[in-house]
C-alpha cells in the first residue's frame, strides 16, 4: 500500500510540474501599456487555438505607484506553498491495520501508525519544485516589464493638488488663464484614461 502511495504523490507532482510548465510556456513582448504580444508553441499555425491564461490580476495605484493587487513574490510563494501542503496531506494517512486488528494495542486515534510517504526534502520532489518555481519566475518577469509602461503616469499620479492649487493661486492668474488651465487639465485625464486599457493580457495572466 505504501508503494501505491509513493507512486500516487510522485506521479500527481509530476502532473502538477508538467501542466504549470505547458501552461506558462509563453513567450511575451511588451510594447506599451496597450500592446503585448504572446506567442506560445504553435501559435504561428493556421489553425492555432488560442492559449488561455491561468490568473487575473487587478493593476492598481497604490502610494503614488502602480502595484499589482497580488504582489508576483506573493504569487509564487503562494503556489510553492500548495505544492508542498500536497505532499504534507498525505503524512498522517492511518495503516488500515489499526482498524481491521482490534484485537493488538494501538495509540489513541490520530498518534497513527501512519503509512510512509514521500518526504518534502527528497531530492526528486526539490528536483520538481525548482522546476515549477522556474517556470514560476519566467511567467511573473513580463508581469515586471509590463508595470514599467505605466511609468509615464506617474507624474499625475504623484500630483498632490493642495500643494498645485496653493502654488497657482500665488501666480495670480487672469479668468482666462485659469480656464485654460482647467482645459488642459480636462484634456491630459482624457488622455490618460484612453491609454490605460480595460484589461489586457501578459503571457499568463489577464491584468484588470
Amino acid at each position: 500500500m505504501e508503494d501505491t502511495l509513493f507512486e500516487l504523490v510522485y506521479n500527481s507532482l509530476q502532473d502538477f510540474t508538467a501542466f504549470y510548465q505547458e501552461v506558462s510556456d509563453f513567450t511575451v513582448t511588451v510594447k506599451d501599456m496597450n500592446t503585448v504580444v504572446n506567442k506560445w508553441p504553435g501559435s504561428d499555425a493556421n489553425d492555432a487555438v488560442e492559449k488561455q491564461p491561468l490568473f487575473t490580476i487587478d493593476l492598481v495605484e497604490k502610494d503614488g505607484s502602480f502595484a499589482y493587487s497580488t504582489p508576483p513574490k506573493q504569487l509564487k510563494e503562494t503556489i510553492i506553498a500548495l505544492f508542498d501542503r500536497a505532499i504534507r496531506c498525505t503524512a498522517a494517512i492511518p495503516q488500515v491495520e489499526k482498524y481491521i486488528m482490534t484485537q493488538y494495542f494501538w495509540s489513541r486515534d490520530g498518534d497513527g501508525p501512519f503509512l510512509d510517504t514521500v518526504k518534502e526534502e527528497e531530492d526528486r520532489v526539490c528536483d520538481l519544485r525548482e522546476k515549477v518555481r522556474g517556470a514560476l519566475s519566467e511567467s511573473l518577469e513580463p508581469l515586471n516589464n509590463y508595470i514599467t509602461t505605466y511609468d509615464e503616469l506617474l507624474e499625475v499620479v504623484r500630483l498632490n493638488k493642495a500643494t498645485y492649487i496653493a502654488e497657482y493661486a500665488e501666480e495670480e492668474h487672469s479668468n482666462d488663464d485659469m480656464k485654460e488651465e482647467i482645459r488642459r487639465h480636462l484634456k491630459n485625464k482624457k488622455n490618460v484614461s484612453q491609454k490605460i486599457p480595460t484589461y489586457i493580457t501578459v503571457g499568463n495572466f489577464v491584468i484588470d
